[in-house]
């Protein structure tokens, strides 16, 4: 019993979870934690650099292969925006990471289309 009050949780909204499944929503809101609270400016938008195997080390629960497949599917949906172009030397295998809010919203409004059960999420307050 122990086990469920004494570490870190990680929260996940349900509709964003029943859009784009579990582990998605649950990576998504850690790249928008991230970008809230260490993203860099760049070119007009705040994006977060991360390894793959540093995205397994900081999440722990999942191998740094299994990180790449998820951060893959929310790019192949075009979620979240990737890119190493800002990357100072060749060498460098991290990746930059942004989140398309408006894509985002678009997927939940596909979704759940009624005004009553649809909540415009936005850079500021999204996924609070």
């Amino acid at each position: 019993m122990s086990l469920l009050l004494e570490h870190q949780y990680f929260f996940v909204s349900k509709k964003l979870g029943t859009v784009i499944g579990a582990d998605q929503a649950l990576l998504l809101q850690q790249l928008h934690y991230r970008l809230e609270n260490q993203g860099v400016m760049k070119e007009g938008q705040k994006w977060y650099r991360q390894t793959y195997k540093n995205w397994s080390k900081q999440l722990g629960m999942w191998s740094a292969p299994k990180v790449k497949s998820l951060l893959i599917k929310l790019e192949k949906n075009k979620i979240v925006i990737s890119t190493d172009k800002f990357n100072r030397f060749y060498v460098d295998r991290s990746k930059w990471y942004r989140i398309d809010y408006e894509r985002v919203n678009q997927m939940l409004h596909t979704q759940f289309p009624e005004k009553n059960e649809y909540v415009r999420i936005n850079k500021d307050t999204a996924f609070n």
